[in-house]
């Protein structure tokens, strides 16, 4: 009888540390206030650019801000964002960011049907992102991987940012319809301070989808010129440099998103 005791003993015992010991090992990973770790994100949606005078590169020729002459309207269109930092804090993140946006081109004044337009917009920064919802936890410590249903609140993820980028390429081309090889190539660099907000939801710990928007005003504007000509027969290419003297611009984004966090 003292034998069976014994073991019934030693068993209960081995069944309440495995218990203690798996709580021990959920409770330094809590999930509430999210995953920690490498974090990519890749937002497709559509974006413009918004300015005073309805154009993105100023021409080398123009005179000056109300000159239109040869300028375009650049509509919205789509275009992707990918982000990767990395999520050392339930409540921050920080990394690097890659935007490309297509971009729909017309000329200000009509061209006779003689062109054929198009843009596109690449930029390069980094970012800080803050996650609010880490800091309004009623429970500071839940088992991870715990969510009770859809309707968890903890699934909930959302996010405000701030950053910095570069427009390293904003394109805009001219082409002559009658020979392609002929018209010319404007693009314009920019200092951009990007603001974002998302609205996620985790549809696993690490898995979360979306709907993200930024904002970003440029900040200093500097132009790049080549035409393709035709000079006494023979072809002609001319570079030039130059300050633009359009007024500060406005960039923007909406697109749905989708970020997993690579938990180590």
């Amino acid at each position: 009888m003292h034998t069976v005791y014994s073991r019934s003993w030693i068993a209960v015992s081995t069944a309440f540390l495995l218990i203690l010991s798996t709580h021990d090992a959920h409770a330094i990973r809590p999930d509430l206030d999210g995953e920690r770790g490498l974090e990519a994100q890749v937002a497709l949606g559509v974006g413009g650019f918004s300015n005073g005078t309805q154009r993105l590169v100023t021409p080398a020729d123009t005179t000056g801000p109300t000159d239109h002459q040869g300028t375009a309207i650049v509509g919205p269109s789509v275009g992707l964002r990918i982000s990767a930092g990395w999520r050392f804090h339930g409540a921050l993140s920080a990394g690097l960011s890659l935007q490309w946006q297509h971009l729909g081109a017309m000329p200000l004044s009509g061209d006779g049907g003689m062109y054929d337009y198009s843009a596109s917009a690449l930029a390069v920064g980094a970012y800080a992102r803050l996650y609010p919802m880490a800091f309004v936890s009623s429970v500071p410590r839940t088992a991870r991987v715990a969510f009770t249903g859809m309707g968890d609140l903890r699934r909930l993820d959302p996010w405000v940012s701030l950053g910095f980028e570069f427009f390293d390429t904003l394109g805009y081309g001219q082409r002559l319809r009658a020979a392609p090889t002929l018209g010319a190539n404007f693009s314009r660099g920019s200092v951009g301070i990007p603001v974002g907000i998302g609205l996620e939801y985790r549809v696993l710990p690490m898995l979360a989808v979306g709907l993200t928007t930024h904002l970003t005003p440029w900040i200093g504007a500097w132009n790049t010129s080549v035409a393709m000509d035709i000079v006494s027969g023979n072809p002609r290419t001319t570079s030039n440099s130059y300050n633009g003297t359009d007024p500060l611009n406005l960039a923007w984004n909406v697109a749905l998103s989708v970020r997993y966090t690579f938990t180590p």
